[in-house]
């Protein structure tokens, strides 16, 4: 029974334990309370645990250190019950970097009642599961603008108002990037006029010279100041609120470099000092803010572009859709429609849900959902999803699945979490981060210090040793970058999972792409993965003494098969369908555990199933010895139809391989990879298969395989050292999938499902398998090249604004240009990054 709960997680006791009372869900006795109660004692972190069923919550006192409430809502859900929880979206302004980012995620996760906070910088969302009686949406958006962010809910998902009536997503304008346009025109246009103004005796006579040096060093001062104050506000409010948080990012240096110049300068003009040794500083600190301003509008840019894809997919539903109620067309907000209603859809629409066609022809264009560029024509009784676009012809479909249950809505909930996710080698960044500016910090004031009492004399003697300070420190404090360091890993991971996406790949999580770029070995499950995985009847042969057509064989046949489940049975039965032959009653359908069926179709006895079941029956099948020794070598199934005690036809069953099934084998060989085929079936029909996919029938296949032998052989190559991808369609698979280093699905895109795989491939596109391998190599080589370039980089630049060459090279760089090249590093991250769009998987 739910109560209301008060969360004080965010109170730590003297001793640094907090306090937590838990709603819980599902108890029914006092037994109940006291197995949660013993269950949670024994959870490390946990320092004591008080459960009550009357009023149906826990008390825990636990160590905020070792446990988070979110793992203590867990541990009670590993217990068999329920803490109740909700989950709600909030759009996040003003994000600029991975730090942003940790900001916005320590501030939610502090907050009261808060069990889990994840959040990305592109798109910038945060998804936050909270105890609905402890907090809610409004209290969560007020903690993002206490730490000096902008939160708000996002448009409701399957609304998406920028969607044109033909279904084309529609440019929508960036509220961030248009006042950050704005900022950056202030900034600009009052930079260059204290530029201007310095540099007006350079410029020749007659300019700017009727007003007094000390009027244009005033002017200077108060547009310097317009630039540090209130353009470049934000940067102090957030560098006051991450020093409140102990967690100071880059807006401390941007803050600190800005206001040391802006206040010297201030300093030296209200004191009236001599300028040739203090000179003023109001340009630096103004063009400071500008090229800040100007990097993060950049990159925001590029940023957008790199999750453009991403937005598409989140916005492939269009908002209403065309049914047909009560004998007439209707107009229907997408929300409002059920499965089973008459869906239309005209030429250039975009097919709303997902359904099967009742009638009509078209060709429709499923890229946006498989990366399949070939339109895939369309007729009674196919599939069509939705996101997809119908390009001619009308067609009225059955809706089978709306809302959060269509493939699109599935693939933008993937999508999103995949975004969400953090790859394992970008926690050596963000440890980095962490301490990246207190270091930075520390060095400028050392390096100040040094040049101040030492260097100044030397090398400046022309300047004051506080001015030669001022410069180097400040020159130190911008020049440094950790956000090329944060954005390194997360900017390319984006990148890789919208080209995955726009491929008809997806990936689960960051971690899983990493993953992938390591795999060496692929296993490959035969049926329903290597072959169609739908049984066809090849062939009906009848018995030379055969006293009934072969018409006739299948009619019985199809009469006594139409109720069993079995692959083989559903072949039969429909190719009978096919042929439109008459289906009779059948009566006593018994079911011979793997052997066969037995029944009576219209008095007449008749028995179906294998050679075993013949045999065990005394009936003879010499007759058809030469089909029994080809099948032995080959893929097919073999059943036998007896009518009335007498073996009437032989019916061959077989599962065609995927067309693009060797061409996969042969591009995952190419790529170096291992590769084993594993199957269910008899020893002769898999090595059939291998040899016929260019896989070496002694080596390359097992088979005989139940569900839990190929999880067996999964683990034993992993004991080998191998990494492993292993590839299945989830029905029977599933322990393997789960236990392989990546499990990929292949399914269509009505049947994906990621519970057991950490990749779906749409549209059972087995060709995407070598793809997948390349994408997920191809991102961490980016990530590679860019980490490399943020430790250079810092490495690099971080003594040149120190003055470390200044005795040999004279190499003295000014804070404003230190700003600018800081500027372009980030800039040249996400740049690297938006490669990875354009890269050929093929």
């Amino acid at each position: 029974m739910p109560m209301t709960a008060t969360v004080q997680n965010s109170l730590p006791s003297d001793h640094g334990l907090a306090q937590a009372s838990l709603p819980v869900e599902g108890m029914h006795c006092t037994g109940c309370a006291q197995s949660i109660q013993m269950g949670l004692g024994t959870v490390p972190g946990v320092a004591s645990a008080a459960v009550s069923y009357a009023a149906g919550q826990a008390e825990v006192q636990f160590d905020p250190r070792q446990i988070s409430l979110g793992s203590l809502a867990s541990a009670v859900a590993d217990l068999g019950y329920a803490v109740p929880r909700a989950e709600t979206e909030l759009a996040i302004g003003g994000m600029t970097c991975t730090g942003c980012v940790q900001a916005v995620q320590q501030a939610l996760n502090g907050t009261e009642g808060v069990l889990e906070a994840r959040v990305s910088l592109t798109p910038p969302l945060a998804t936050v599961t909270y105890l609905p009686h402890a907090t809610n949406p409004e209290a969560l958006a007020t903690s993002v603008d206490r730490a000096g962010y902008e939160a708000s809910r996002p448009d409701p998902a399957g609304e998406p108002a920028a969607v044109t009536e033909g279904g084309e997503q529609a440019a929508k304008p960036d509220p961030e990037l248009r006042a950050r346009r704005l900022q950056l025109a202030i900034a600009i246009a009052c930079s260059a006029a204290i530029m201007l103004l310095n540099m007006t005796a350079m410029l020749g006579p007659g300019l700017l010279q009727w007003l007094p040096v000390a009027a244009r060093e005033w002017v200077g001062a108060v547009l310097g100041s317009i630039v540090v104050l209130v353009v470049g506000r934000e940067f102090h409010v957030r560098a006051v609120q991450s020093l409140r948080r102990g967690f100071p990012g880059m807006d401390v240096l941007v803050s600190l470099g800005s206001l040391v110049a802006w206040g010297t300068s201030l300093t030296t003009l209200i004191l009236g000092l001599d300028r040739t040794l203090f000179p003023l500083f109001f340009e630096s600190a103004a063009f400071i803010i500008t090229f800040i301003y100007l990097g993060r509008y950049l990159e925001a840019g590029a940023r957008r572009q790199t999750g453009e894809a991403i937005a598409a997919l989140m916005t492939l539903q269009p908002t209403q859709a065309v049914v047909e109620r009560s004998g007439r067309q209707q107009t229907l907000p997408l929300a409002e429609l059920v499965v089973g209603d008459t869906v239309l859809v005209r030429a250039g629409d975009t097919v709303p849900v997902d359904g099967t066609v009742l009638d009509g022809s078209s060709s429709v264009d499923e890229s946006m959902l498989t990366g399949e560029s070939l339109p895939v024509p369309k007729h009674t009784g196919d599939e069509v999803w939705s996101g997809t676009s119908n390009l001619d012809g009308s067609l009225r479909f059955r809706a089978d699945a709306v809302g959060s249950e269509t493939a699109a809505a599935r693939i933008a909930t993937t999508v999103r979490q995949a975004l969400m996710s953090q790859a394992p080698v970008q926690s050596l960044a963000d440890r980095i981060a962490r301490v990246f500016v207190p270091i930075i910090v520390a060095l400028a004031t050392v390096c100040g210090l040094i040049w101040g009492f030492w260097g100044a004399a030397q090398y400046y003697p022309d300047l004051a040793p506080a001015s030669v300070s001022l410069i180097f420190a400040s020159a130190v404090l911008l020049i440094s970058c950790p956000c090329a360091l944060g954005l390194a890993t997360p900017t390319a991971m984006i990148a890789g999972t919208s080209l995955g996406a726009r491929r008809g790949i997806l990936v689960k999580d960051a971690a899983t792409l990493q993953r992938l770029s390591t795999i060496d070995t692929v296993l490959l499950d035969k049926t329903g993965t290597v072959t169609e995985g739908a049984l066809q009847l090849e062939k009906l042969v009848p018995s030379p003494q055969a006293a009934l057509d072969p018409d006739r064989i299948l009619s019985l046949a199809a009469a006594i098969l139409e109720g069993s489940a079995h692959p083989v049975a559903r072949a039969i039965a429909a190719e009978a369908e096919q042929r439109e032959l008459p289906v009779p009653q059948a009566t006593g359908f018994r079911s011979l555990t793997g052997l066969g069926v037995e029944g009576t179709v219209e008095g007449s006895a008749v028995l179906i199933g294998s050679q075993s079941l013949m045999d065990q029956q005394g009936l003879s099948t010499a007759e058809f010895g030469d089909l029994l020794a080809s099948a032995e070598t080959g893929p097919a199934s073999i059943s036998f139809v007896a009518v009335e005690g007498r073996v009437e036809a032989c019916a061959v069953v077989s599962d065609s391989l995927r067309r693009e099934a060797a061409d996969t084998v042969t591009a995952l060989r190419a790529a170096g990879m291992e590769i084993r085929m594993l199957s269910g079936d008899n020893d002769q029909a898999a090595k059939a298969a291998a040899a016929t996919l260019g896989l070496d029938p002694d080596r390359e296949v097992r088979s005989r395989l139940r569900p839990e032998n190929k999880l067996t052989v999964v683990t034993a190559f992993q004991e080998d050292g191998y990494q492993v991808a292993m590839v299945g369609d989830g029905v029977n698979d599933a322990p393997a999938l789960a236990q392989a280093d990546v499990g990929l699905a292949v399914a269509a895109g009505h049947n994906l499902a990621l519970q057991t795989a950490d990749v779906g491939i749409l549209n059972n596109q087995l060709s995407r398998i070598p793809e997948a391998i390349r994408l997920g190599q191809r991102t961490m080589r980016v990530v590679r090249q860019n980490l490399f370039w943020a430790f250079a980089y810092n490495v690099a630049a971080i003594p040149l604004a120190a003055g470390v060459f200044v005795p040999w090279l004279g190499l003295k760089l000014e804070p404003q240009f230190a700003a600018a090249i800081m500027a372009v590093s980030s800039i040249f991250v996400v740049r690297n990054s938006l490669r990875i769009r354009g890269f050929s998987l093929h």
